[in-house]
């Protein structure tokens, strides 16, 4: 019945880890009442008993979601999907998440085993649940049914739900193919990259309020300027390989992790209708990893517990982890924050050591066994392949060829990946937060954390708070390093020391001059104002969002908050804003080299085409909404991506495809500022002449209109006859649940990041898989208790057949949000059905 459970993760789990396996049995009876929306309350008499609770009823809605997730961290995707899992799995060994769980596991037991103990019961409900289904007391879940996958769900072990955090804390933290591919830029296209400032926000808007902001604009360093450029020969296939082609793969790889960004913002009561703060959030990850959020409501208070909260979970962990308890609401966005360095070190002893500065270090080996399902294979027999992984302890994790099969590294030389989540940590900061009763409560359960990399903001009904949770190493700049690119291994200067960022040098406000706070993953400080990160007090990173978003939400929010009285309405209406940001950059130049046409002789060979005279007129005349059933967003996403490839295709040649796949939104950012002239030799960039570049980007889009819809007329064609987004993989790894229409752009608030181009040419559809998770809005009753409404696509239950399997689509694509009900009595009111646990 274990059909394959004692390879990988469960050998892990079991074999030398006794230490870890201890279950919890109820202590007394927990009812669930079930609402209309699919939402369980959970109500019982300790904390173990409602979270015992919770994993059991997570494990009857979601078990298959929850079992592809944990093999996706333990790396072991491939035993159920085949091929197709074989890239997720070798990351998750080379990364070795489930070995760092399991520490993290070990260490949470010792030093907060009330948390440890939290964590055992939520697993015991869920494999209470497990239980019955192999008793045959329970149906098998759909996705392990003979139609599906078929297999069987296995038990779980105490230290899954933190490995599975490990993995999700690693794609939240990554960084290190964006210091590949910067460090590749650098090296071999010095013709281009000389002209962009790859850092320089495109809107000067930063997190940390003015008023807080001070304390960290003065002691800039003076670090002599830029770096020279080096002296790399110019790149070619036959002196380094097929660089697009390996730089491809590492971008395909770390895909499903990626993070794209997100929003959340807060008013506190002096500028609000009610007197009392807002709050809204709306997460954007990808719809595959980590899926759908799953809501709950944890209630033991009542009988003398500690708990009484509500909210969305991350599907496969415990606890709640955007919502609110009696007295707090939270949300989070990636601050991005650079917790990772690649490292560029030398060999020694055949491999068996790396030189780390002056100092040698030995490579520790770790074999590990893939076991590749076959066509007509039973799960737990199939194809294995064997890879040898490398560590560094107390250092990193070596980088394999296979995963970056680039000529970055010298001969003789390797990349290590440093990341602070490879240090022994403290687990169960979600469930601290989960407990708060004050802002002052949530900001000290934030300080204690070290592997929470959210832009955390919080309100209460007396004020808001902004937080971030991580240990940023304290990396010396004076130095001359820089981080955001790969690190020369031989510098004892390149290394991190002991030591982290300080509260103080760490992002944090309470706005109490201004009175609102907004993130959107931009740079909180204003240390890339310059395009230079090298110059600054300290370092924090360097690869934040562009700033489009963060500068409209900013914009938005201060404008209602200048005329007074803002409501939940006002916050609602700035999360589903479509406005690009992008086209307010790009149409004032495009209207300049439409009224230099007459004029301008470099453009006499489009003054005649009467079908670039219509796009011009049409994108002028647009509204700038990247609305589904607009014309002019249709036209502008291929005329914006068309000048993108014009731009820098010739001169990022080796990296152009790839780095729009790895985020357009860069590279976009890109274009903006330099059409803007906001770098000091973009122009060059434009060989061809600003205006000429504009005009052929228009025939472009001409000649694609012609080639797509079989007609250069654009009439009757819209956004929605290529915007779509992807439900692949948002209940479990491998299921399809279908394909949106949805409106939105890399540059909106309401973001809809999509590629445009497939191996270098127009895709047949504009496909994403990002985007917000959930959106959630929030307030205060007049007693100080919180209320929040969310919405979010599909359902609760992962049953096809489920009446809350897809009830909750069509609201989050029409903007309704619905109310989480709280109180006992609202619970009541709405109780579709309940059951209850017994000891």
């Amino acid at each position: 019945q274990n059909n394959g459970a004692n390879n990988g993760q469960n050998n892990a789990g079991n074999n030398g880890d006794d230490d870890l396996t201890e279950t919890y049995a109820l202590a007394g009876e927990v009812e669930t009442i079930v609402d209309d929306r699919g939402i369980p309350h959970f109500y019982g008499g300790t904390d173990q008993d409602v979270f015992y609770a919770a994993g059991y009823k997570m494990a009857t809605d979601r078990l298959y979601h929850m079992a592809m997730t944990r093999r996706r961290a333990y790396g072991r995707m491939s035993e159920v999907l085949g091929d197709q899992g074989v890239a997720d799995d070798e990351l998750a060994r080379i990364f070795d998440w489930s070995g760092f769980g399991i520490r993290d596991s070990r260490v949470a037991k010792q030093v907060n085993p009330e948390t440890w103990g939290i964590i055992v019961a939520w697993v015991s409900g869920v494999n209470r649940r497990v239980a019955e289904i192999h008793a045959g007391q329970a149906p098998l879940p759909y996705g392990f049914g003979p139609d599906e996958y078929d297999f069987l769900p296995e038990m779980w072990s105490n230290q899954d739900a933190l490995v599975i955090g490990k993995m999700i804390g690693f794609g939240n933290d990554l960084s290190l193919e964006f210091e590949i591919f910067a460090t590749i830029a650098d090296r071999f296209l010095h013709n281009g990259w000389q002209h962009v400032e790859p850092f320089r926000p495109v809107r000067d808007v930063w997190t940390v309020p003015d008023e807080d902001i001070a304390r960290v604009t003065e002691g800039r360093l003076d670090t002599g300027g830029q770096t020279p450029w080096l002296d790399v020969p110019t790149y070619t296939p036959a002196a380094y390989g097929d660089l697009s082609g390996s730089l491809r793969k590492l971008q395909k790889d770390f895909a499903p992790l990626r993070v794209v960004g997100s929003n959340n913002f807060a008013v506190d009561g002096r500028h609000t209708a009610s007197g009392r703060p807002l709050i809204a959030a709306d997460p954007h990850q990808g719809f595959d990893l980590p899926g759908i959020f799953y809501a709950l409501h944890l209630n033991s208070k009542d009988q003398g517990g500690s708990f009484n909260v509500t909210g969305m979970s991350f599907t496969g962990v415990p606890g709640v982890s955007i919502g609110h308890t009696e007295k707090v609401i939270w949300t989070m966005t990636t601050s991005f924050a650079d917790v990772m360095d690649v490292f560029e070190v030398q060999r020694l002893d055949d491999g068996a050591a790396v030189k780390l500065g002056e100092e040698r270090a030995g490579v520790a080996t770790r074999e590990e066994i893939i076991l590749v399902r076959q066509p007509g294979d039973p799960v737990g027999e199939g194809r294995p392949i064997s890879y040898t992984m490398r560590d560094v302890p107390g250092h990193g994790v070596m980088l394999p060829p296979n995963l970056v099969p680039i000529p970055v590294a010298k001969p003789g030389y390797e990349l290590m990946l440093a990341w602070t989540g490879f240090l022994p940590s403290t687990p169960g900061g979600i469930i601290e937060l989960n407990r708060a009763q004050s802002i002052e409560d949530f900001d000290r359960a934030i300080e204690g954390q070290g592997s929470l990399n959210f832009n955390f903001i919080a309100a209460d009904a007396q004020g808001i708070t902004y937080k971030v949770g991580v240990r940023v190493p304290d990396r010396d700049l004076s130095t001359g390093i820089k981080p955001w690119y790969i690190l020369d291994g031989d510098d004892p200067a390149s290394f991190w020391s002991d030591n982290f960022l300080s509260p103080s040098q760490k992002p944090a406000s309470r706005a109490g001059e201004r009175g609102w706070l907004a993130t959107a993953n931009n740079d909180p400080f204003g240390f890339t104002a310059d395009g230079d990160p090298s110059n600054d007090p300290w370092y924090y990173g360097a690869y934040f969002s562009p700033g489009w978003r963060a500068a409209r939400v900013s914009a938005l929010v201060g404008e209602v908050v200048e005329r007074g009285d803002v409501e939940l309405d006002d916050m609602k209406a700035i999360q589903l804003d479509l406005h690009s940001n992008l086209a307010d950059d790009l149409l004032p130049a495009l209207e300049a080299a439409h009224t230099a046409l007459p004029e301008d002789e470099s453009l006499v060979d489009f003054r005649e085409r009467e079908d670039l005279e219509v796009l011009v007129q049409i994108l002028l005349g647009w509204d700038r909404e990247m609305a589904t059933d607009s014309q002019g967003a249709l036209l502008f996403h291929a005329f914006a991506h068309f000048l993108t490839k014009r731009t820098f295709a010739d001169d990022f040649s080796i990296v152009y495809n790839e780095a729009m796949s790895l985020q357009p939104v860069f590279i976009l950012k890109f274009l903006s500022l330099a059409l803007r002239g906001r770098y000091p030799t973009g122009d060059a960039l434009f060989q061809q002449g600003v205006n000429v570049a504009l005009y052929q980007s228009l025939s472009d889009t001409s000649a694609w209109l012609e080639t797509r819809f079989g007609s250069a007329e654009p009439d009757g064609r819209q956004l929605g006859d290529m915007s779509r987004t992807t439900l692949h993989s948002t209940m479990g790894a491998g299921i399809d649940f279908g394909m949106l229409t949805t409106p939105g752009g890399e540059s909106t608030v309401n973001v809809r990041p999509s590629k445009f181009f497939k191996t270098g040419e127009p895709d047949e559809a504009w496909v994403s898989n990002f985007g917000p998770l959930l959106r959630l809005l929030g307030e205060f009753h007049e007693d100080g208790t919180p209320q929040i409404r969310l919405n979010w696509p599909k359902g609760q239950v992962a049953e096809p057949d489920s009446p809350h399997h897809d009830d909750h689509t069509a609201d989050w694509m029409n903007g309704e949000y619905k109310t989480f009900l709280y109180a006992r009595d609202e619970v009541e009111a709405h109780a579709e059905s309940r059951y209850t646990l017994s000891p």
